[in-house]
């Protein structure tokens, strides 16, 4: 994440669905509360594409986090 804010880019973090190998209950962006809260990440922006089944775990994340962006389509 570092290396992204350094070269001013998003971090995409996927969540929810979109991997054959997923194990769906550890793909919760909800989980994701240390890696992206501030002070440590404030720098840093993210994004959480699709999320389904998770998407409102995943809009709450980004409309709490000032760095954080979700795309539900």
């Amino acid at each position: 994440m570092d290396v992204c804010a350094e070269l001013v880019l998003p971090l995409r973090l996927h969540a929810g669905f979109g991997d054959p190998g997923l194990t769906l209950h550890r793909a919760d962006p909800s989980l994701l509360t240390d890696f992206t809260a501030p002070p440590s990440r404030a720098a840093s922006r993210w994004c959480l594409p699709h999320g389904h089944p998770y998407h409102r775990q995943a809009a709450w994340r980004a409309r709490a986090f000032p760095a954080g962006y979700t795309d539900s389509g």
